[in-house]
């Protein structure tokens, strides 16, 4: 079984609403978008594969 986890994220107002219209716009939830990101620069970095946990 895929355990998930939350987390919080504080964003700037002017941020915030960047990051909702984009995903709007482009169809995305944003916690798999978030998700998503965080998976890839993890990736970038070279950070050992934590499926598991993401």
């Amino acid at each position: 079984m895929n355990e998930t986890k939350r987390i919080s994220v504080l964003l700037d107002a002017t941020l915030a609403a960047s990051f909702e219209e984009f995903c709007k716009e482009n169809s995305h939830k944003k916690s798999t978008f978030v998700a998503h990101l965080i998976r890839e620069f993890l990736k970038k970095e070279g950070y050992p594969d934590q499926k598991r946990l993401l």
